[in-house]
């Protein structure tokens, strides 16, 4: 499963050519991110995580669990 931010649109794009090179699903994750609710994902492949570098920190700021 691939599972995107963008702020621009550059990472949907590459987002969306990753989940045609290997015909997985694909999810925008901002809608989740703006309601705080982290969404429910189910996936029999890895998953992809894709998006700006400056909003990896937030990203991992908001997912639930222990941090480093």
């Amino acid at each position: 499963m691939i599972l995107y931010f963008t702020g621009t649109g550059n990472s949907r794009h590459v987002a969306e050519k990753i989940a045609e090179a290997t015909g997985d699903a694909i999810e925008n994750i901002a809608v989740h991110l703006k309601k705080h609710d982290v969404g429910s994902y189910t996936s029999e492949k890895p998953y992809v995580f894709v998006g700006p570098v400056y909003a990896v920190l937030r990203l991992h700021r908001q997912l639930p669990g222990e941090r480093d």
